[in-house]
């Protein structure tokens, strides 16, 4: 019994022997070195065709990068100011506030399209004064614009002489006025013929109207009589009858324009009109009116007049022909 228990004994020891001996042998511990030179990381690079099971895959290359990359860091929420705009009111000396607010919105929306929601001009025309609201650096250029736009117009007094010329017998010859017309008389020869003209018995001085105006600015004169005349207008339930009135006389307007230089050019509207025969006065309810009109634009110096004719009315024996002589003289101390 000893004996088995012994024998048992060896051939275990044996055993557990031959499995030690057997059994792998245990790793080595790797030491791991510093990197050195730039950190190679591979990227996949983007396949000209679509992947599918019978292509290969995405081919690789890789990616390098500098060891001393700066690293991505937070930005801190910046604050946007925001810029208040000017607002102010100006109040015009010369100019009408809405023709300026016109002229200055008109030029920035031609020149700044996309600034022009930083400037609104609004005209307020009981006070003559402009409201803006305009970002600091556009308001100071409007305020430029402002100044250089509301100047002081000047005035133009324009002196007129209307005379009408009858001639009895066309034989007689031509109108005294008309080598004044076709010529370039002074001052003085102009003066000295209206006066020989008051004396003469078939020269009739029908007004000497004088009007005072700012420069671009029309200037009307009227000197007769408003007729009334019987019109016909159609409405929804036929027709009726209303009464117009029109002018009927001397029409004269006139719209000087002054240049840096002091020459005043003007546009004169001249009219002569009468009732014809068979007027109201014969009993007729709508008169028939005779006119007689001249349209022209002249230019001439201040202080110097201008004879102007045309406004002729001919008849086989007799001859009828209106002169006007226009005289401007501007106000604004430099006037010659």
């Amino acid at each position: 019994m000893t004996r088995s228990i012994a024998t048992l004994t060896v051939v275990l020891l044996i055993g557990l022997a031959a499995a030690y001996a057997q059994r792998p042998p245990e790793p080595k511990k790797a030491e791991i070195e510093p990197l050195k030179g730039p950190v190679v990381t591979p990227i996949p690079v983007k396949p000209t065709d679509p992947w599918s099971p019978d292509k290969p895959g995405p081919t690789w290359r890789p990616l390098k990068l500098a060891p001393n990359a700066p690293k991505v860091r937070r930005v801190p929420n910046v604050q946007i100011k925001v810029v208040e705009p000017v607002r102010e009111v100006i109040t015009l000396r010369n100019l009408p506030a809405i023709d300026v607010a016109k002229t200055i919105n008109e030029l920035l929306r031609s020149e700044r399209p996309s600034r022009m929601d930083e400037v609104a001009i609004v005209p307020e025309p009981l006070g003559n004064r402009l409201l803006i609201s305009a970002s600091p650096s556009m308001f100071e250029e409007v305020l430029e614009l402002i100044e250089k736009i509301d100047v002081r117009p000047k005035c133009v007094v324009i002196e007129t002489l209307i005379a009408e010329v009858v001639r009895e017998d066309k034989a007689d010859g031509e109108s005294p006025f008309a080598r004044f017309i076709e010529a370039d008389p002074s001052p003085e020869e102009v003066a000295a013929l209206i006066e020989k003209l008051k004396k003469s018995p078939n020269v009739e001085i029908l007004a000497q109207p004088m009007v005072t105006t700012l420069d671009n600015q029309s200037a009307f004169i009227q000197l007769g009589r408003r007729v009334p005349t019987v019109k016909t207008v159609a409405t929804e339930s036929g027709q009726r009858s209303k009464v117009e009135y029109e002018n009927v006389g001397l029409i004269l307007g006139v719209t000087p324009r002054v240049s840096a230089d002091n020459l005043v050019t003007m546009e004169i509207d001249l009219e002569k009109s009468e009732v014809a025969s068979g007027g109201p006065e014969a009993g007729a309810a709508t008169p028939s009116i005779d006119v007689t009109m001249a349209q022209t634009t002249v230019a001439t110096e201040s202080g110097k007049p201008l004879v102007l004719g045309g406004l002729k009315a001919e008849t086989s024996t007799s001859a009828k022909e209106v002169i006007l002589i226009v005289t401007p003289r501007i106000l604004d101390g430099s006037s010659k």
